[in-house]
């Protein structure tokens, strides 16, 4: 929700998965009372996976995670997807970044330009 700020929406998100009130990661301490709506894009972006990733979820479905981020951030980001990698999650990801395809994913699935039915 973008009204609310960053630590309602962590609650929330936590309400919904059924868990108990948990600490906001540390790394969103900077803005945990700003809200949604005055984060820049790549601000909100970091704010959603690092939220996303510490809830330790077994599966992950992420359409173009990274295009808002710039090329440290992406870095950082593909580095938490390679830990929860080795601790046996699944991780599904769409991209148009070419370069990402080079660290070396389990499989690639790569669609035609353009899909007819």
């Amino acid at each position: 929700m973008t009204s609310w700020t960053v630590e309602q929406n962590w609650n929330f998100i936590l309400g919904l998965l059924g868990k108990k009130t948990e600490p906001l990661p540390s790394a969103l301490s900077l803005i945990r009372s700003k809200r949604v709506s005055h984060l820049s894009l790549g601000q909100r972006r970091k704010a959603e996976l690092l939220s996303l990733f510490s809830l330790s979820l077994p599966l992950y479905l992420l359409d173009e995670p990274f295009s808002p981020l710039d090329q440290s951030e992406r870095h950082f980001f593909l580095n938490e997807l390679k830990a929860l990698k080795t601790k046996g999650v699944t991780i599904i990801m769409t991209t148009h970044d070419e370069d990402l395809l080079t660290e070396k994913p389990a499989a690639i699935l790569e669609l035609p330009r353009s899909i007819q039915s």
